[in-house]
């Protein structure tokens, strides 16, 4: 199955975003430089802390 990584997914847009496409059954990993408690699919991205990007990176297929 293909991930899409909505970054800023936690922001206005991103949020909105992520959820259009859950709601059609595409698999969503959400970024930004936020935890969301509860989201085992949030990952923590810092563009300005490269150790982020594997985990921001891992298993996504598409990217926004």
């Amino acid at each position: 199955m293909r991930t899409v990584l909505v970054t800023g997914g936690t922001g206005t847009t991103g949020r909105r975003v992520a959820a259009f496409l859950r709601a059609r059954g595409v698999a969503v990993r959400t970024a930004s430089r936020h935890p969301v408690a509860g989201d085992d699919q949030h990952v923590i991205f810092d563009c300005e802390e490269p150790r982020s990007f594997r985990d921001y990176l891992l298993d996504a297929s598409t990217t926004n």
